[in-house]
């Protein structure tokens, strides 16, 4: 079994119809799946490769498509499923006399909405025969592939933007001569069908909506800017840093004091500057300059990350200023750690002190 890593995102919406030669089984596309039993040699595959039905999948890649599905799925602003295609002769096995059967299954899947699609992994694509295919289209793959009394399989991410109001559903589609069909995207959650050909072939999908299986963790480096003389309101902003020190996003917000609690609140943005998050705590000056903590040089602060739909998905936390400085200059330097919450109970994420 051949392995070929790649992905596919380039430029506007495409609806595939099937690419490369035509089959040599003549068998009109089928669009109803014969049931939701996947077969033997499809649900194998689906055991190791696929996602599981606890969200999780194991990313083997690290190349670009397997560091961008990473980045997707620690991203609050995308809904990331993973969807299994397998094609071929999935019956072969049940036959008692050995049936040669060619299959043209060139084609590809899109979905119609705002969003990304990749390719994680392909299986069993044999080299000078079988090959992804670039689309120009961040919202569709392509492949060309020939079966021959075996099956190929491909493993690919539908990422779909959260927020977006549509007239209608999203709907997954994919594309070949010998089988075609499309389903609602928020189906991808937990799908799983098979569209015969004949009867000794035909294509089968396995989806699960996934999410994350680390805790994705960085650093804050910043500004605390006091904006009068009583040091007490003000604004906060700072680079969003992966652990090993990629710049990913910004952070930006303001502080301030409510009823005596010292409050911030602010967004979290990716590169492009969209806002895919907000951040919310508290803060407090630690200075013990001229009586317990009346000093204004150096500050903590703590709180959590919530998404779009306000739901605590991690925490963030750290420090402005320093303890060693002469005065209380008004910009303060800001430094600061921050977690999203790991799915393992046993492992949670960095919570507000």
């Amino acid at each position: 079994m051949s392995k070929l890593i790649s992905l596919i995102i380039t430029g506007a919406f495409l609806v595939l119809a099937g690419c490369g030669d035509s089959p040599t089984d003549p068998t009109a596309a089928n669009s109803s799946p014969i049931s939701n039993e996947l077969p033997t040699a499809a649900l194998d595959l689906v055991r190791v490769y696929g996602a599981q039905d606890d969200g999780t999948m194991t990313i083997e890649s690290a190349d670009l498509a397997g560091r961008d599905l990473a980045a997707l799925l620690a991203d609050t602003s995308f809904d990331v499923y993973a969807v299994t295609l397998i094609w071929g002769s999935l019956h072969l096995a049940d036959l008692p006399v050995p049936t040669t059967v060619t299959i043209d299954w060139s084609g590809g899947a899109s979905v119609n909405g705002v969003g990304k699609m990749g390719v994680v992994q392909t299986l069993s694509f044999e080299p000078g025969q079988d090959s992804l295919v670039e689309t120009n289209d961040p919202v569709s793959i392509a492949w060309h592939s020939v079966t021959t009394n075996d099956l190929d399989a491909l493993i690919c991410y539908v990422a779909m933007k959260r927020g977006i109001v549509y007239v209608v559903p999203p709907m997954f589609g994919v594309r070949t001569l010998p089988v075609s069909f499309e389903v609602p995207v928020e189906t991808l959650t937990r799908f799983q069908a098979f569209y015969p050909v004949g009867n000794m072939a035909g294509m089968a999908i396995h989806a699960r909506k996934l999410r994350p299986n680390i805790c994705p963790e960085g650093t804050i480096e910043g500004e605390w800017v006091r904006s009068d003389s009583s040091d007490m309101q003000g604004r906060f902003s700072g680079k969003w840093l992966t652990a090993d020190a990629r710049h990913i996003g910004y952070v930006r917000g303001r502080f301030w004091v409510d009823n005596a609690s010292n409050l911030f609140e602010g967004e979290l943005t990716n590169l492009a500057d969209s806002v895919i998050g907000h951040v919310k705590g508290r803060w407090s000056y630690m200075d013990p300059a001229m009586c317990p903590l009346c000093g204004t040089r150096f500050g903590i602060f703590a709180g959590e990350i919530i998404d779009l739909d306000r739901n605590p998905i991690g925490g963030l936390k750290g420090e402005f200023g320093r303890l060693d400085l002469t005065t209380s200059p008004r910009v303060l330097a800001l430094r600061g750690h921050w977690r999203m919450n790991c799915l393992s109970r046993s492992e949670p994420g960095l919570a507000a002190d």
